[in-house]
Protein backbone atom coordinates (compact mmCIF):
# COMPACT_ATOMS: atom_id res chain seq x y z
CA UNK A 1 0.00 0.00 0.00
CA UNK A 2 1.28 3.47 -0.86
CA UNK A 3 1.56 5.88 2.06
CA UNK A 4 0.02 9.30 1.83
CA UNK A 5 2.32 12.29 2.06
CA UNK A 6 1.13 13.04 5.59
CA UNK A 7 2.05 9.49 6.68
CA UNK A 8 5.74 9.89 5.84
CA UNK A 9 7.79 10.73 8.94
CA UNK A 10 9.82 13.95 8.77
CA UNK A 11 13.51 13.69 7.96
CA UNK A 12 15.56 13.88 11.11
CA UNK A 13 18.90 15.27 10.14
CA UNK A 14 21.21 18.06 11.01
CA UNK A 15 20.44 21.04 8.78
CA UNK A 16 23.99 22.33 9.05
CA UNK A 17 25.27 19.01 7.67
CA UNK A 18 22.79 18.96 4.82
CA UNK A 19 23.98 22.28 3.38
CA UNK A 20 27.61 22.13 4.48
CA UNK A 21 28.71 21.45 0.90
CA UNK A 22 27.57 24.96 -0.08
CA UNK A 23 30.15 26.55 2.20
CA UNK A 24 33.09 24.38 1.18
CA UNK A 25 35.59 25.63 -1.40
CA UNK A 26 35.48 23.97 -4.82
CA UNK A 27 37.17 20.58 -4.96
CA UNK A 28 40.17 19.89 -7.17
CA UNK A 29 37.95 17.70 -9.35
CA UNK A 30 35.47 20.53 -9.98
CA UNK A 31 38.36 22.91 -10.77
CA UNK A 32 39.79 20.39 -13.24
CA UNK A 33 36.35 19.88 -14.81
CA UNK A 34 35.91 23.64 -15.23
CA UNK A 35 39.31 23.91 -16.92
CA UNK A 36 38.50 21.04 -19.27
CA UNK A 37 35.13 22.58 -20.13
CA UNK A 38 36.90 25.85 -20.99
CA UNK A 39 39.30 23.99 -23.31
CA UNK A 40 36.42 22.14 -24.99
CA UNK A 41 34.46 25.36 -25.54
CA UNK A 42 37.54 27.08 -26.95
CA UNK A 43 38.26 24.21 -29.38
CA UNK A 44 34.64 24.15 -30.50
CA UNK A 45 34.57 27.93 -30.99
CA UNK A 46 37.80 27.84 -33.04
CA UNK A 47 36.10 25.45 -35.45
CA UNK A 48 33.32 28.02 -35.89
CA UNK A 49 31.10 25.65 -33.91
CA UNK A 50 31.00 23.12 -36.73
CA UNK A 51 33.13 20.29 -35.33
CA UNK A 52 31.57 17.48 -33.36
CA UNK A 53 33.07 15.44 -30.57
CA UNK A 54 35.71 13.44 -32.53
CA UNK A 55 37.56 16.52 -33.90
CA UNK A 56 37.24 18.40 -30.62
CA UNK A 57 38.56 15.35 -28.75
CA UNK A 58 41.52 15.15 -31.15
CA UNK A 59 42.23 18.87 -30.66
CA UNK A 60 42.42 18.38 -26.89
CA UNK A 61 45.13 15.73 -27.12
Amino acid sequence: MIAALGDVPPVRGKPYGLYAWQKRPPSQRSKDDAGLLERICRAHAQSRQTDGSPPVHAALK
